[in-house]
């Protein structure tokens, strides 16, 4: 098997602290991916490999080549990320396969020395409630003291339109500011890598937080889905999502016990919130929320099922003709209009509407059709029964569809 070797720089210029890794493969260019952030916080300096192989590793497990790294890297980190590849390998053996981490030291494992915290944080409604659920003493022994915020520009957001970035991060700062908590910005090229978005992109949110763990001896990141909706073709899952980090550094998963609704219902009362919330990727132009994609739909009516039928941040209120107008392009977007109408107590137009528009997407005899037989051996019924339950050979894993953080 072939190798390829990556190494890391820091600089500091012109009050702007700059990660870089380089990354070697036989017979290609050099290639180098950037992490530019922003004042307040910067990560600490390190020879600390751990973020590199975190970012690179996706790559290399698509090419099938190890990684051998110029410097040391945690041994509990590289046991997690081990056990991280054999998962994905199984689940899509078409586009991963394991490879060796070999770093020139492996450094012993340590226990974190406090409960600080750095969450990752990009104004959408699962990450506003990672926020005030540690905030506001909702997790109990698993509350941890956030005493900073990370916006990544170069994911969603393209770096080259920087009024979009500022955007972004002045809406997550109006939100942060009632919670006293500081916001940096980091500016990436991560995705120049290729690597499948909807299946990596946890592990480059995963590099950007492991940069910060000379200050932060833990970090947060916010779940996409509850367990009782998990996916597992999609990057952040219930069961990988926690294999990204070790007990060295720990990366916390919240909200993965609540579904949107519950997730709106928590937060119904901070205007900030309200005000400022931000969760629409597919037209980033509008400086703010369009109100009309499946995004922002999806948002309004999480929030009028618990309770509240405008949010300003998103627009005019939801109408059952917003509802009714809908279109749904594929048999995925239905899962989460379903969690909804599932958590909706009580009757209502909405509600009704709601449900109307979900009845008439029939997509069982399409979605059976779209998916492969599997390449198994074994019982008929077996192979019936995972026929129908098989998420792992989604022909369009690659589309271009944003996580929220």
């Amino acid at each position: 098997m072939g190798e390829i070797h990556i190494a890391t720089e820091s600089d500091v210029t012109n009050n702007q602290f700059c990660n870089t890794i380089l990354i070697r493969r036989r017979g290609r260019r050099e290639r180098r991916i950037f992490y530019r952030y922003s004042e307040p916080d910067f990560p600490g300096t390190s020879n600390s490999q751990n973020y590199a192989v975190v970012a690179v590793l996706p790559y290399a497990m698509a090419t099938g080549l190890d990684i051998r790294c110029s410097g040391p890297v945690d041994a509990d980190l590289i046991e997690q990320l081990e056990e991280c590849q054999e998962a994905w390998a199984m689940w899509r053996p078409d586009l991963f396969r394991v490879i060796r981490i070999l770093p020139d030291t492996i450094a012993p494992s340590r226990l974190p020395s406090s409960r600080k915290a750095i969450i990752a944080f990009s104004g959408g409604l699962d990450s506003v409630y990672s926020l005030h659920a540690h905030k506001r003493g909702l997790l109990g022994h698993r509350e941890l003291d956030i005493a900073s915020a990370i916006q990544v520009h170069g994911f969603d957001l393209p770096v080259d339109q920087p009024s979009w970035c500022e955007n972004a991060a002045t809406m997550a700062r109006g939100i942060l500011d009632a919670y006293g908590v500081p916001l940096t910005t980091v500016q990436t090229n991560w995705r120049d890598l290729e690597d499948p978005w909807n299946l990596s992109h946890i592990f480059g949110l995963a590099a950007v937080l492991h940069q910060f763990s000379a200050g932060f001896p833990h970090a947060i990141f916010s779940s996409d889905f509850s367990y009782l909706r998990g996916r597992f073709d999609w990057g952040s899952n219930p069961i990988t999502n926690r294999l990204v980090s070790g007990p060295s550094f720990p990366i916390h998963v919240t909200g993965t016990n609540k579904s949107r609704s519950a997730k709106a219902r928590a937060v119904i009362n901070e205007p900030a919130v309200l005000n400022n919330l931000r969760v629409c990727w597919l037209r980033p132009e509008s400086m703010g929320n369009c109100g009309r994609c499946k995004k922002c739909l999806l948002t309004k009516l999480s929030f009028a099922a618990a309770g509240l039928t405008h949010v300003p941040a998103l627009g005019a209120p939801v109408t059952a003709e917003d509802i009714l107008g809908f279109t749904f392009n594929e048999k995925q977007e239905t899962e989460g209009f379903m969690e909804v109408l599932a958590d909706w107590e009580g009757n209502s137009d909405l509600r009704s509407a709601l449900a109307e528009l979900l009845q008439r997407s029939d997509w069982k005899s399409a979605a059976l059709s779209a998916l492969p037989q599997p390449k198994l051996r074994g019982l008929p019924k077996i192979r019936h029964s995972l026929r129908k339950r098989n998420p792992f050979r989604n022909k369009n894993s690659n589309a271009n569809v944003s996580n929220e953080t």
